[in-house]
């Protein structure tokens, strides 16, 4: 099987065009040439004067100048010109013999010169314009094809090299800004293994444990508080003395803001109306919501105390100057590591775009080939492998 660039089979294409090209080359000239000298006839022929009547000749001289400025030179061997410009020639002919037989009997017997030169080369001008129509242009047509294919093959290349690009532009963006996180964590990591850091992470510590467990002190209540809520609305009855038990489900730290004889007496309320069997509800679940009651008074201080204690120190702790300068150095990280990763997310985004275009493009590539390989087959009768670089 043969192997060829696409500039080699346009080179393979031109040479077997060239002889057709030589022959439609000729013709045109002629063509040309008996348009230049029907127009130069015509100019013999006297010009309209606008103060006395018109001649035939005058008539027909700007009748044929008329029709010549409407034919449109042609020098190159193209086909889809080639078709335009023998049809004009056609159309040329048709209306200078229609407009012969209508004005040429009128015509003073001096012009008999003119009018038999005019003849003769509208008879070689129709000679020649039926020696284009029959010339043999398959080898120009294919040439042209394949400059065609050639060309769009060369733009859809020169796209897939410049999205290549684009890509590994973008993959290596994105490795440096991947590296520079790396690093930023390292420092984030470096700076919360200080002794600053590793007591305030103990305390945020010990502040979760102690929600989670007034969280899970609260939880029997959830449910039972809820129903008596939806009871008292539905009874269009106040539902204020209930609402620090309310607030404390919803939140474990609102207790630090609560009395503890307004939390007690919300208990008492809601015991009433579980011990009175008003809300539906398991037997169960009002068993460990009764517990959790009888224990406000017991646990409930206790706790409030130690996490009271904690987020003070807390406060007390980041409050310092070196927690200041500690929290604005991690912050200072952290805000480049999110913008980093915001980076990170707009690059991931382009890069999957530009694969897929990379994909089309490859694709439209390789269907370019296919068609360019039948054509090339098609001009040298013989199996043709395309190589593109």
């Amino acid at each position: 099987m043969r192997s060829l660039t696409p500039e080699d089979l346009l080179e393979q294409a031109e040479e077997r065009a060239a002889e057709e090209k030589k022959a439609v080359i000729k013709y045109l000239s002629r063509s040309n040439a008996a348009l230049s000298s029907i127009r130069e006839i015509a100019m013999k022929f006297p010009d309209k004067d606008p103060y006395a009547e018109q001649s035939a000749e005058a008539n027909f001289k700007v009748k044929i100048l008329n029709l010549l400025n409407d034919v449109i030179p042609l020098s190159n061997p193209e086909t889809p010109l080639m078709e335009r410009y023998i049809v004009q020639l056609n159309d040329l002919q048709l209306e200078v013999a229609r407009a012969a037989a209508r004005l040429i009997p009128r015509f003073d017997r001096s012009r008999r010169v003119e009018v038999a030169e005019l003849e003769l080369y509208m008879r070689e001008l129709a000679k020649t314009t039926g020696q284009l129509r029959s010339v043999p242009t398959g080898a120009i047509r294919q040439a042209e094809e394949a400059s065609q294919i050639v060309r769009r093959i060369g733009a859809q290349a020169l796209e897939l090299k410049q999205l290549q690009s684009a890509r590994d532009s973008t993959t290596f963006e994105s490795k440096k800004l991947r590296d520079e996180v790396d690093g930023l964590r390292e420092r984030v990591s470096i700076l919360g293994q200080s002794e600053l850091s590793g007591r305030i992470d103990g305390l945020d510590a010990e502040i979760l444990s102690l929600r989670q467990r007034v969280s899970e002190f609260f939880a029997p209540i959830a449910k039972p508080i809820e129903k008596l809520k939806k009871l008292l609305e539905d009874r269009r009855s106040p539902t204020l003395d209930i609402v620090p038990l309310l607030q404390c489900v919803e939140d474990p730290t609102h207790l630090l803001q609560l009395e503890q004889a307004e939390l007690e007496k919300a208990g008492q309320i809601l015991r009433g109306y579980i011990e009175r069997g008003e809300l539906s509800i398991k037997q169960s679940r009002a068993r460990r919501a009764l517990e959790a009651i009888s224990e406000l008074g017991s646990r409930v201080p206790d706790l409030k105390v130690r996490l009271n204690s904690l987020l003070k120190e807390r406060i007390e702790v980041l409050s310092s100057r070196e927690a200041v300068e500690l929290y604005a150095k991690r912050k200072e990280v952290e805000d480049r590591i999110k913008l980093i990763e915001y980076k990170l997310g707009g690059l991931t985004s382009g890069q999957a775009s530009l694969d897929a275009q990379i994909e089309r493009c490859s694709l439209k590539i390789q269907n370019l080939k296919k068609e360019t390989e039948m054509l090339a087959e098609s001009i040298l009768s013989e199996p043709v492998t395309l190589t593109i670089s």
